[in-house]
This record gives structure tokens, C-alpha cells and sequence, in this order.
């Protein structure tokens, strides 16, 4: 009881923060488009974000009271994506303790990586959090482009203006604001504090992913080898630098990596519960970064695909509707955000026009932008040893690899492709100044991703087989 309390507060904690942040800047971004004053918008928004926080909360205690992580999780069901190639092999169970006082020894082995592996979270997002706060916003992006229009919408809204004007073009005009709303409330509630309150949303991002990660992990591997995988994600360089620094790309990794993560744990357990979170958290990826949206619009296609893919129980019918709700779920926080672009156009300075012809006239590119790529990978200075274990690890269990693993390693792949386009479309002169400038940030933001990737490779030969399908869970819809 204790154990399953522990995951269920760990998981509310991660999915209020992540929810809540977002519920609450597509609210007030909304409500300042409409033309309410932002001190009378925020207290309206931060209310509407404190009632999205508590319906997550009961969403997911209803859903994980009665099934919490195990120490080896031995209850796999797999649906669409995740019945292709599971092999069967032999797992030990933990055994009956015969004696009460063996029984108090497993209880208390039991607890040990539902406390160890929170402690070790708490001591990398605490390091991330003081150097945030004794230099807010030390990287040069995070105070040109998201504590510069935190400022101005703590300070009463950016004119409409801004979104056109050449002056303010190196802010990028263009880019979502889930970000800078967030640090804009902060700068109005922290007062003279403001500045160092709002260069916190990076590490506490940082906090929120590995805690999703955890409690996800644990209920598809079991608690001991979540321990493991969470340890090496909250030890990569470049998330702990990243995030201290005030960028965004923390904040969308959160976004992304915890919708892939609910995305896997539905195609397991289809539970709703985890298909509803994987398309809120998918919708906040867009509204986080530009390249959100086609990562999140990946995450959708990949939810989508599963749900016709031959052999996936039940009726194609109540199927789809699941699937209409996803999409709507996953629009909720992004369109206000959409519909402003399509009225205003916002204008931005980093790429060239997506045609065909700009693609087919830069194909040229791509060998560089390979190499740079790979580079990258191997430098320990900011992925210690991930990409290179990743890789490996593919290699020597390829054949071990489910139907699940399978379609998250396709996720990972065009969610990295996604990143190569757009130098290919760079209008940076020269173009390779933009990737070393950038390639890093962004692949912090499939670094979770590629760690669920490994997990599910490195556990897949230690499952029990499939167990028997069983008819999908339909989604709550309205009506």
C-alpha cells in the first residue's frame, strides 16, 4: 500500500506540473487574445490550470490504486504494435515468503528503489535548480527569446505589432509561448524574487520527466529496472545543463517523452487513462516549440496506426471513435496558439520556405548535417555514454525487440529526422553555424524517447508472454 501510494504521488506531482503549466499559459494566452487585461487573465487562467491539475489527479488514482508497479511486472497485455515478435522466455517471480519475518524483508527491499531512485532525482533537479536560480536565464536564447516576452507579458501583453515587427525578429515572433506565459506568471507572483522564481519551470520540468518516467517505467518493467533507466536518463550531461539554462527544450522533452511514454504504457496495459495523457501531453508539446508540432503530430499518427493496425482486438468502430478523441484531446491546448497563426501569420527568421524545391536544392546538406549528427552523439562531454549504449544495445538485441520496441525505435527515428529537415531548410549563412548552435538543444528533446527505446530493448527478453487479448478499454467520451 505504501509502495503504490509513493508512485501515485510521484506520478500526480509530474503530470500537475506538466498539465497545469500548460492548461494554464493556453488559458491566459487565450484570454489576453480576447483582450482581458493579463492581471485580471491570470488569476483566471491559474484557477483553470488548479482544476485541470486535480481532474489528472483523479484520473490517474482511479486508474492506478487498484494496479500498482510490481517489483517484475508479469501481467503484459499486448494490443496492435505490441503483440508483433514477443518472444517467450522465462522470468523468475519473487517467491512467497514462507516466514513473517522474510515477508517484512521483501516489504522493505520493495521500498528501496520507490525511495532510492526519487533521492537520486531529487539531487540532479536540486543541482539544476540552484544554478537556475544564482543565474536565471544563463543561456543566451533563454533570456533573448523566452524571458524577453516573459517580461513583456508580466508587464501587461506584447502588442500585436511584435508579430510582424523586423526590429524583434532575432526574439522569434513565431515560436509558441507556453514558456514565457508560465515565467510570466512567475515574474508576477515572485515580486522582487521574479527574475530567479522564473528560471526555475526548466528544472522543475526536468523534476516532472523523471518522475513520469519512474512511475511509467516501473509499471512496464517493474520498479527495480525503472530505477535503472531513470537513473541513466537523470544522469545524461546535457538535461541537467539544459535545464538549468532556461531554454525550452527541458520543458518539451517533458512533453514529448512523457506522451511517448503513455503511448507505450497503452499499447501494454490499454488502460484510457494513458491514452487521454499521451494526447494532452502530446498537445503540449506543440504548444511548447515549433518543432513540437511535428513531434506531436507524430506521437498521434504513431496512436493512430496502432489503433488500425491488423490484429488489434475489438470492433473498428468504437476504435476510431478513440481515435477522434485523441486528436481532439491533443488539439485542446495547442489551438488557440493555431488559430492565432493562421489569423496573424507570424513572421520568423530561421528558415527558408518548405517546398519541394527549397528540400530537393539543399539535398546536399544532408551528409554534413550526418556527420555533425554523429559527432555530437559520441561527444561524453554531452550525452555521456546514451547514444553510444543505444546503438549497441540495438545491435546485440535486435532479435529481442517486441512489436512495442519496434514502433517506438520508427517514433525515434522520424522525431530525429525531423531535426535534420530543418537545417536542410536553414537560411542561416553558413548553414552549419545553425547546427552548432542548435543540434544540441534539440536533441535533448528526443533523449527520453530514445531512453525508452533502450528500456524496452534491454527488458523485452525478461517479459512473460502475452497474455490473452482482451477487448480495448473505450476512451470517456462527452455524451
Amino acid at each position: 500500500m505504501i509502495r503504490a501510494g509513493l508512485f501515485i504521488l510521484y506520478e500526480a506531482i509530474g503530470l500537475s506540473w506538466a498539465l497545469g503549466c500548460a492548461v494554464c499559459s493556453a488559458t491566459l494566452f487565450l484570454l489576453w487574445w480576447l483582450g482581458l487585461p493579463i492581471g485580471v487573465a491570470i488569476p483566471v487562467a491559474l484557477g483553470i490550470a488548479g482544476l485541470a491539475a486535480a481532474l489528472a489527479v483523479r484520473l490517474i488514482w482511479k486508474s492506478r490504486r487498484h494496479s500498482p508497479p510490481s517489483l517484475d511486472d508479469s501481467r503484459p497485455r499486448s494490443y496492435g504494435f505490441a503483440g508483433m515478435r514477443t518472444r517467450r522466455t522465462r522470468t523468475s517471480a519473487v517467491p512467497s515468503p514462507a516466514h513473517p519475518s522474510c515477508a517484512r524483508q521483501v516489504r522493505v527491499l520493495s521500498l528501496l528503489p520507490a525511495v532510492g531512485a526519487p533521492a537520486l532525482i531529487a539531487v540532479v533537479c536540486g543541482v539544476a535548480a540552484w544554478t537556475a536560480w544564482q543565474a536565471p536565464f544563463a543561456a543566451w536564447d533563454a533570456w533573448s527569446i523566452w524571458a524577453f516576452k516573459a517580461h513583456a507579458f508580466a508587464g501587461g501583453g506584447l502588442p500585436l505589432s511584435y508579430f510582424h515587427d523586423q526590429q524583434t525578429l532575432f526574439t522569434h515572433p513565431d515560436y509558441p509561448l507556453n514558456l514565457p506565459l508560465v515565467e510570466a506568471v512567475l515574474l508576477r507572483l515572485g515580486g522582487p524574487a521574479g527574475d530567479h522564481l522564473a528560471a526555475l519551470p526548466g528544472p522543475v520540468s526536468f523534476l516532472a520527466l523523471l518522475l513520469l518516467f519512474y512511475t511509467g517505467l516501473a509499471r512496464l518493467y517493474g520498479a527495480g529496472r525503472a530505477a535503472w533507466a531513470v537513473a541513466a536518463l537523470a544522469l545524461v550531461p546535457a538535461l541537467a545543463s539544459q535545464a538549468a539554462g532556461g531554454d525550452a527544450d527541458v520543458p518539451l522533452a517533458l512533453y514529448a517523452g512523457g506522451a511517448a511514454l503513455y503511448l507505450a504504457l497503452w499499447w501494454r496495459r490499454r488502460e484510457s487513462a494513458d491514452a487521454l495523457l499521451c494526447a494532452l501531453l502530446a498537445g503540449g508539446a506543440a504548444w511548447t516549440k515549433k518543432e513540437g508540432l511535428p513531434v506531436a503530430l507524430l506521437l498521434i499518427a504513431a496512436f493512430t496506426t496502432g489503433e488500425v493496425w491488423p490484429g488489434t482486438v475489438g470492433a473498428l468502430w468504437p476504435r476510431l471513435r478513440q481515435v477522434a478523441a485523441v486528436w481532439a484531446l491533443a488539439l485542446a491546448l495547442p489551438l488557440p496558439w493555431l488559430l492565432f497563426n493562421w489569423r496573424t501569420h507570424p513572421i520568423g527568421r530561421d528558415f527558408l520556405p518548405l517546398t519541394p524545391g527549397t528540400l530537393l536544392a539543399h539535398l546536399d546538406r544532408l551528409p554534413e548535417i550526418a556527420r555533425f549528427f554523429g559527432l555530437l552523439m559520441l561527444s561524453f562531454q554531452h550525452w555521456s555514454l546514451l547514444w553510444v549504449v543505444l546503438a549497441a544495445v540495438l545491435v546485440l538485441r535486435r532479435r529481442n525487440l517486441t512489436g512495442r520496441g519496434g514502433a517506438l525505435l520508427v517514433l525515434l527515428a522520424p522525431q530525429l529526422a525531423v531535426y535534420a529537415l530543418a537545417f536542410v531548410f536553414s537560411d542561416w549563412q553558413p548553414y552549419t553555424d545553425h547546427i552548432r548552435t542548435s543540434l544540441d538543444r534539440l536533441l535533448v528533446q528526443a533523449v527520453p524517447l530514445a531512453v525508452l527505446v533502450l528500456s524496452e530493448v534491454a527488458c523485452a527478453g525478461k517479459q512473460e508472454p502475452a497474455a490473452a487479448h482482451e477487448p480495448p478499454a473505450e476512451l470517456p467520451l462527452a455524451g
